[in-house]
């Protein structure tokens, strides 16, 4: 009988060890970049994305920020104050998203761009975008954690309107001169 409880305990025991282990595990990040120093001296980061997003098809990633844009219009931030501009309202999947795009050097043409985007950002420097867009890569990289699922990752609210607007300014650039 003592043998049997015995057993029975040192089985509880193992299979308590094994779901720890597997927890561990699966909690685990595995969020990667690249540096990559450039001649300006500023910091590049290579992104590492959420696996569905990562493996999304290209021309459904450009979709997909359309409609991004077509919420983001609807939300009609064009004569937003910096007040405005500073709230945090975007969550992490959806700059995923466009983050991804930048990264694939991917581009949006948005012809009424100007009619959406607060004049403040329209009248920065491009140099200037760059290097927020920059700052932008640094905070996904050291708050996003791409093993988190899609339900998640729109539940991290941490993007204000200004950075938002400031991806959607920096998808319309042309990156290849």
């Amino acid at each position: 009988m003592i043998n049997t409880i015995l057993v029975v305990i040192i089985l509880l025991l193992v299979i308590i060890c094994l779901i720890l282990v597997y927890l561990l595990m699966k909690s685990k990040t595995t969020i990667s970049y690249k540096y990559e120093p450039t001649d300006n001296k500023e910091e590049s980061f290579n992104l590492v994305f959420h696996n569905n997003i990562e493996k999304s098809d290209y021309h459904l990633l450009v979709k997909t920020c359309m409609l991004i844009f077509d919420s983001y219009k609807a939300l009609d931030y064009k004569n937003s104050d910096e007040k405005v501009l500073a709230q945090i309202e975007w969550h992490s999947w959806q700059v995923s998203l466009l983050l991804s795009l930048i990264q694939k050097n991917g581009q949006l043409f948005l012809p009424d761009l100007k009619n959406h985007i607060p004049s403040t950002i329209l009248q920065m420097p491009k140099e200037s975008v760059e290097f927020e867009i920059n700052r932008i890569k640094k905070k996904y990289y050291e708050n996003v954690n791409i093993s988190k699922n899609r339900d998640q990752l729109s539940k991290h609210v941490i993007w204000s309107v200004k950075e938002v607007s400031l991806i959607f300014y920096y998808l319309t650039f042309s990156r290849n001169s």
